[in-house]
């Protein structure tokens, strides 16, 4: 499947109604909700959340969890940020939580974005079905067009990120950042934590990975590897991030 996080990318065209209609944050929550299951690997929660049904009875409650999440643990994730991302995010901080009438057809949208993206995707995608053609083998190998797109669509919604995130904290003014995130107090034990949070879940991701993918072999050993590390790797690295995140954080503001 593509990598969860690509999958806000495709609500980042919807951003500019968020100051009305719809909550930015709901958005981003829905756009990951049909996937919880799988990092948990609640397997039959994931597959059900991918259909019209499970989009609204699975992908609002994951959705709204993912939000209070977010609002409980904030203030935590932004301090072990380094700068320039600390100041800038720190703007936002006090931002209220949206009203449920608001969060709910948001979360519902933002699932909707990822179950249509994954239509083209997976290989039960009922556009992949209705396009026989996209499961042809590519020239050479077993792998069909469709799993190319998975793929390319995954880098793609990175690259979107990426982008879109650079270029929103440029615009950023930074004397509108609190004085507090202006410090570089610790700004290098951050980067030594970040790095080190990276590192520890790569890792463990690989060694869980590469347990799983041993019973296969070829180029579906390869496959399983990456679609578990990924998945090993982001349910890691957000697990552990948020450890330190509160711990330190606690620790720093007696």
């Amino acid at each position: 499947m593509p990598w969860t996080l690509s999958h806000a990318a495709a609500v980042l065209p919807l951003r500019r109604w968020c100051r009305g209609p719809l909550s930015f944050a709901g958005l981003v929550a829905g756009s990951f909700a049909p996937d919880a299951g799988y990092y948990v690997l609640a397997f039959d929660v994931g597959t059900f959340a991918h259909t019209p049904a499970g989009s609204v009875l699975a992908c609002v409650p994951i959705g709204l969890a993912l939000v209070l999440a977010l609002h409980a643990l904030r203030q935590s994730w932004c301090f072990l940020l380094p700068q320039p991302h600390r100041g800038a995010i720190a703007t936002h901080l006090d931002a209220p939580m949206a009203p449920l009438l608001v969060l709910i057809p948001s979360i519902v949208i933002g699932a909707w974005t990822h179950i249509a993206w994954d239509a083209c995707t997976h290989g039960t995608g009922w556009v992949v079905e209705a396009l026989p053609y996209l499961k042809t083998p590519m020239p050479g190998t077993t792998i069909g067009f469709y799993h190319v797109l998975q793929e390319l669509s995954t880098i793609v919604g990175a690259a979107i990120l990426v982008v879109a995130y650079r270029r929103w904290l440029r615009s950023v003014p930074a004397g509108n950042t609190p004085n507090h995130a202006d410090e570089t107090d610790g700004q290098r034990w951050r980067i030594l934590v970040a790095i080190g949070c990276g590192l520890i879940a790569a890792a463990i991701a690989s060694i869980l990975a590469a347990d799983y993918a041993s019973a296969f072999s070829g180029a579906v050993a390869v496959r399983t590897f990456l679609f578990r590390g990924a998945l090993h790797g982001t349910l890691v690295l957000a697990v552990l991030y948020t450890l330190v995140a509160v711990g330190v954080h606690a620790w720093r503001s007696r």
